[in-house]
Order: C-alpha cells, then structure tokens, then sequence
C-alpha cells in the first residue's frame, strides 16, 4: 500500500472526518474509497468514450446537435422544469 500527502480544503476534510464517523470507518479508508470510486467513473467513462468512437468510426448514425438539444428541452419541458 502506497501512502501519499494531500492538502484538503477546509470544508472538505470537516465533510470527510464527519462522513468517516458516521460510517465509523478512519478517514484514511474513506478517502480511498472516494478516490477509488473517482477513478472508476473516470475509467468507465474512458471506456464508453472509446466505444461511442469505435461505433462511428463503423458508420454509427450521428445525431445533429439541434435535434438533441430539442429533445432535451422537450424532457425538460415534460417535467416541469
């Protein structure tokens, strides 16, 4: 295991010590865990990039960028917001 020195803002050590209690966990495992979960949303998400490019580079339908906003909005709109 490595061990690795990192400044935290204020509020963010106060929100970790305070999450580290209630999971009653040390602080130490908690960041980890965050760290841990970071680096697989920024994995998979490397992942789903590669693939989107893999399928146009293969003749995947694009969709314009107007029609998608469109569609967004339409969601939006539906939902009250």
């Amino acid at each position: 295991m490595a061990n690795i020195s990192i400044s935290l803002k204020d509020k963010t050590a106060t929100e970790l010590d305070h999450l580290a209690r209630l999971m009653d966990r040390p602080r130490s495992w908690v960041a980890n865990e965050a760290i841990e979960m970071l680096l697989a949303h920024y994995q998979w998400m490397d992942r789903e990039t590669e693939a989107a490019i893999a399928a146009i580079d293969a003749g995947a339908e694009l969709i314009p960028h107007d029609d998608v906003v469109k569609q967004a909005e339409a969601r939006a709109t539906k939902r009250g917001a």
